[in-house]
This record gives C-alpha cells, structure tokens and sequence, in this order.
C-alpha cells in the first residue's frame, strides 16, 4: 500500500509539472516570440500591459502601496491588488531589472501556478475514476491549452479560429495564446481560484490541513479580485445549503 500511495505521488508531481511546463510556455509565449524576432525579453501587448506596469511602477522604486499612477503626489485607492503588484515589482526591482519587465515576472508566475493548479482540481474531481492521473493530465491540457476556456466554449473557439490560423492570422484580439494567459487578469487570480475549487471538491476537505488551506486560498482570492472571491463565496453558500438540506431530503 506504501509503495502504490509513493508511485501515485511521483505519477501525480510528474503530471502537475508537464501542466506547469506547458501552462508557462504559453503564458510566455509573446515574451519567446519578441526574443527570437528582435532579440529582446521586453515586450508590451497593448494598453493593459502599459497600464499595469504604470501601476507597478511606483512600488519598483520603493512605494509599499499601490495607487494612482498618474497623480503619484495625492495617495489615492487602487482598483488593483498589493499582492499582484507590488511582490513582483520589488522583485524586478531587487534584480536590477527594467519596470519593463514585470509584465514577464507576472507571466512566469502565473504560468507555473495555473497549470499544477489546474490537474489538482481534475485530481479531486475524477479521484474515484480508474486511471484518474491520467484523465485529470488530459482535462488539464484541454483546459490550459483551449483558447475557449475561459469564455466557456470550449472547444467551439477553437473551430471558429481554425480558418484564421490555416491562414495565418492570429484571430484574437489580444496578443496573448488565450484570454486565459492575459496580466494580470485572469493569469494571476485563476490558480488561486482553481486551487480553492480543488480543496472544496476533495474528500479530504473535512481534514484541518484541507479546511486551512482552503481557508487560507479563499483569503488570497478575496485580496486579488472581486468577481472571483464572491463568485467562491456564492458557490460555497450554495454547497453548505445543499449539505444542510441533505439529510432533510433523505428523510422524506
């Protein structure tokens, strides 16, 4: 029993690291394409990547909050948040490298968290299913590699964009692989939301190590984006609803 539970742990790390190495390839993507085209890292896909390294400016040179990059005098809220700007930002900064930059720290760290991410929640899901690491590795790939996903077509999309790539035309209009992959969000809030969606779904849920996590995931999803964490809370209202009405049902 050791020994099926030690090669299922080496089964279950070697798949979450093929999601990782895949999820931050494409997260990467645009940064891989400028450097083999103009020989450059640095790469800017639009006005969102211009204003959110306008926003991680000021914590690059030393401000420990984020606010309004263009009235950098007057302290101001932020619609963003302290967890997805101002780690990164004191990073590059710590490394010596261009504000530019950041855009790419953002990538790499979302591409690595999305992707484990994504298999541990297939993991708890199709837990009972025969051969279950192998279909969770599959839904992951589907997930992390369909340009539908997050829009809730998957798979149609990409039959829609089929005649542009046979073409050669990029048909989103967003440099990125997939919305999936755009800074900072949804590529830095979803594998937080993914990872609390896998705590809730395990059997082990019922644990203190699993109920902590989830806790301490569903606090992280409430610092980095509104939609998400009261998407979470909703969902969790309606689980405990549906375990409290449970037994009530069974009795009729």
């Amino acid at each position: 029993m050791r020994a099926q539970r030690a090669h299922g742990l080496r089964v279950d790390i070697l798949f979450a690291s093929i999601c990782a190495l895949i999820s931050l390839v494409l997260a990467i993507l645009p940064h891989l394409v400028t450097r083999a085209t103009t020989g450059s890292w640095e790469y800017t896909g639009g006005n969102d990547d211009l204003l959110y390294t306008a926003v991680a400016k000021a914590p690059y040179f030393g401000t420990a909050s984020v606010g309004d990059p263009f009235k950098p005098q007057v302290h101001s809220a932020a619609l963003y948040s302290w967890l997805e700007f101002v780690p990164a930002s004191r990073l590059a900064s710590s490394l010596s490298i261009a504000p530019t930059m950041i855009p790419l720290i953002w990538r790499v760290c979302g591409g690595l968290l999305l992707g484990p991410s994504m298999y541990f929640l297939f993991r708890n899901i199709l837990l009972n299913v025969q051969a279950s690491s192998l279909w969770s590795l599959v839904g992951s790939l589907v997930c992390l590699t369909d340009i539908g996903f997050t829009r809730g077509r998957i798979f149609l999309d990409n039959v829609l964009a089929s005649r542009y790539f046979m073409a050669g035309i990029w048909p989103l209009a967003f440099p990125d692989f997939a919305l999936t992959y755009r800074v900072v969000s949804p590529l830095l809030n979803l594998p937080f939301l993914v990872a609390l969606a896998a705590c809730v779904s395990s059997p082990r849920l019922s644990t203190t190590r699993y109920t902590l996590t989830a806790g301490i995931l569903l606090g992280i999803t409430v610092n980095l984006y509104f939609f998400n964490w009261t998407a979470a809370v909703l969902a969790l209202i309606a689980l405990i609803a549906i375990h409290v009405a449970r037994p009530f049902a069974r009795k009729q």
